[in-house]
């Protein structure tokens, strides 16, 4: 099967906020972590005489609740406005995909990479990331496949890699 297409910058910020997806237990964590230390600082305001001695940590509590829950977004945001900023969209590709693996053609050149080398993936919404490492990965939109071709690859995703990451 072969597929073509181009990344643009949303490609590459949908695939950071796939990259990025939060847990259950990690949402969890940054929710409580501000309102706790909000909770501590008021805490110590009252056992130690007064709002004027804890004032700074009261502003630096409410700051950071305000802020934290909000900083995937904030960094999406910032990221979004560096790639735009750096650079143009990505240049096209043709990939075949096979059972023995991938080939990624670009004007540069070709490269071949087998399903042995890929460790994990994660499917999003609108595309599926193809981990390396656990940092390294490769961002293939759903649009450029139709609705068989995208059933085939996650057949062979699930044949080769296993099931889908977090």
């Amino acid at each position: 099967m072969k597929i073509t297409g181009q990344l643009d910058i949303e490609d590459h910020v949908k695939a950071r906020r796939v990259h990025l997806r939060m847990g259950f237990v990690n949402r969890l964590f940054v929710y409580l972590c501000p309102l706790l230390l909000i909770l501590n600082s008021l805490w110590i305001m009252m056992r130690s005489g007064g709002y004027e001695r804890n004032k700074l940590y009261v502003i630096a509590a409410v700051v950071i609740l305000v802020i934290y829950p909000f900083q995937w977004q904030i960094e999406s945001c910032l990221f979004r406005w560096k790639l735009m900023k750096r650079r143009q969209a990505d240049d096209p590709l043709q990939i075949e995909i096979s059972e023995d693996g991938m080939t990624r053609e670009t004007p540069e050149g070709k490269q071949t990479l087998s399903w042995l080398r890929f460790v994990k993936y994660k499917l999003g919404k609108d595309e599926v990331l193809l981990y390396r490492s656990g940092m390294d990965y490769q961002i293939l939109p759903f649009r450029w496949f139709t609705p068989e071709q995208r059933a085939e690859f996650e057949g062979y995703l699930r044949k080769e890699i296993g099931e889908a990451a977090g």
